[in-house]
């Protein structure tokens, strides 16, 4: 089996949008792999928003501690490996922030144990409605391979929820950490803020040592949502007798902050912490997702350091999170998908942009996402000058460019009510197109905005998914504009 024959196989017969292994399933699949997963240290990550950062942020801060590192995250966003890598010892971090690539899994290793799995799972004889998909078999994937290079501690990101996700298969975790909770994935998780929470607290289990949580009312507008979150992670984390490290705001205090970074300082007596720390990840909430790592560390193991825990917050990288890819044009890739992640979208644009800057935008949605309101909060800004409505060529899931920019027009309408000042939406269906519209609307506009001593920023949101294909398109165009400013 090569890697085209393993991504085919993987995507293959129903795989990508089957039904999904039962944990009891995938317990037995990985005892007749030899239990890869077991006597192995873990943090446990589950959350709507903020996970991937958290997880980022903990590999980083225990691998400038020494540890070897196994890291299990999705989606991917720019490479297939990106799902599961080893971040070995300090040394690592600084070769993962020159070169991303560093301790993702080989496409060798990837065929040897996926090859592995097939065989055990085709000599099994489980259901057909049982049978692992997709997700599955990444995670036991990578359980192979964390287990066969022996990493140290196990950093477990989950995919969606916790009580039905694959993730939740390892047991009871040395830590659980829960970050922003919001609606997404409505029709699997439930249509509240509390039955979603329901489902993410299923990580909790008892021996686990601590429930490392931020202060949902830092994340939900409406504060007795919050209230009720809160309440369904403490009672279950008191019905095992889990003690409860919890973080708000008043923990934090920015520094300042750019569009080159962030410095902020992070107190917590319980856990005898009192840090200046820098990150180079622009989201607002990105200080209080380093800090909640670091608790989850600490908790992990109390003797970390001052210096490695600064060390591994300040090279923390993390693809698509208000990621600038370019300085001229200014250019940011975001995966805010969801009305929570809009709206943290929003409100960093507004920390980072200037009175006069303004924004050009290029959105896609998959198709169960809830566009209005991510319109809703990210049309909350004067800068936003336009809004360019485009779609992934071939992709099912991907919403068509005509419906959101139908959907975008009737949403502008109702958040601008003086026309002048409304942004221009532009209709695209393809990325290639979208980012050429945007360049083109940059090019015209500098002058002007240059003159009054401000900037124009081009933004990507909407989907990890076209992540990759819109950083692909602006390499092109970013060639063609620095030609033609010579």
């Amino acid at each position: 089996m090569n890697i085209d024959e393993a991504k085919a196989y993987l995507y293959g017969e129903g795989r990508f949008n089957g039904g999904k292994a039962n944990h009891k399933v995938l317990r037995d699949i990985l005892e007749a792999l030899g239990n890869p997963d077991e006597g192995r240290k873990k943090i446990h990550i589950v959350g709507t928003n903020g996970k991937g950062s958290v997880a980022a942020y903990s590999a980083y801060i225990l691998a400038a501690a020494g540890y070897k590192v196994a890291q299990y995250s999705s989606p991917d966003i720019y490479r297939f490996g990106e799902r599961m890598r080893i971040l070995d010892g300090r040394s690592s971090n600084k070769d993962w922030s020159k070169d991303p690539k560093v301790g993702e899994i080989s496409d060798e290793d990837l065929c040897k144990y996926l090859n592995r799995t097939r065989a055990v799972v085709e000599n099994m004889d489980i259901p057909d409605e049982l049978q692992p998909n997709y997700f599955d078999f990444l995670l036991l994937v990578a359980f192979q391979y964390f287990a066969e290079y022996d990493c140290d501690v196990w950093v477990v990101e989950a995919g969606i929820g916790a009580r039905l996700d694959a993730t939740n298969v390892i047991g009871s975790p040395e830590v659980a950490v829960i970050t922003a909770i919001g609606k997404d994935h409505v029709e699997k998780l439930g249509d509240t803020l509390e039955k979603i929470a329901i489902e993410k607290s299923y990580l909790l289990k008892e021996g686990c040592k601590a429930l490392c949580i931020y202060d949902q009312r830092e994340v939900i507008p409406d504060k007795s949502e919050a209230l009720k979150v809160m309440r369904v992670f403490e009672e279950k984390a008191a019905s095992f007798d889990i003690p409860v490290v919890k973080l708000d705001l008043d923990n934090i205090d920015i520094i300042s902050s750019n569009l080159e970074g962030q410095k902020f300082n992070f107190i917590d007596k319980s856990l005898g912490i009192d840090l200046d720390l820098e990150t180079k990840l622009l989201p607002d909430f990105e200080p209080l997702n380093a800090a909640l790592a670091i608790s989850a560390c600490k908790v992990l193991d109390s003797s970390l350091s001052d210096e490695d825990i600064a060390y591994g917050v300040s090279t923390c990288y993390w693809p698509a999170r208000l990621e600038k890819i370019s300085n001229d044009p200014i250019v940011l890739i975001d995966g805010a998908h969801n009305p929570q992640g809009a709206r943290a979208l929003r409100s960093s644009l507004d920390r980072l942009l200037e009175e006069g800057d303004e924004e050009i935008h290029i959105y896609t949605s998959m198709r169960d996402k809830d566009q209005y309101n991510c319109l809703r909060e990210i049309f909350k800004s004067s800068k936003l000058t336009a809004l360019i409505c485009s779609t992934l060529e071939d992709y099912d899931r991907a919403l068509e460019n005509d419906e959101l920019f139908s959907l975008a027009t009737e949403v502008l309408s109702e958040s601008f009510a003086d026309e002048e000042n409304r942004p221009i939406i532009y209709n695209s269906n393809n990325i290639e197109t979208a980012v050429k519209i945007a360049f083109d609307l940059y090019k015209d506009k500098l002058e002007i905005v240059k003159a009054r001593n401000n900037k124009i920023v081009i933004v990507n949101w909407g989907s990890f998914y076209t992540a990759k294909d819109f950083r692909q398109a602006c390499e092109i165009e970013l060639e063609k504009y620095l030609e033609e400013a010579k």
